[in-house]
């Protein structure tokens, strides 16, 4: 079985990144922490959040039957909130 994206979301958000919605396989669309787990490797990005100063720190981990990579888990947060506190702490 190829590694695929399924339909798991973020419990913060309850929404999934454009780029994870798009990847149904491990095509070219798919990012290239995503490509990287579905390759068997350890996979994580750091990229600005549309909209906002803050940064999303996303790690992907393959997920494996024995020798074979049969998916990925994908995990992904937003700084925002650690700048909202240090904002207030300021």
């Amino acid at each position: 079985m190829r590694g695929r994206v399924v339909d798991w979301l973020p419990l913060a958000s309850r929404t999934m990144p454009a780029s994870y919605e798009t990847a149904v396989d491990a095509g070219a669309t798919a990012p290239p922490e995503l490509r990287r787990a579905l390759g068997g490797r350890y996979g994580a990005a750091t990229r600005p959040t549309p909209g906002q100063r803050s940064l999303t720190l996303s790690v992907a981990v393959p997920v494996a039957d024995g020798e074979a990579t049969t998916g990925a888990v994908v995990v992904s947060q937003s700084t925002f909130r650690i700048l909202q506190a240090l904002y207030d702490v300021r």
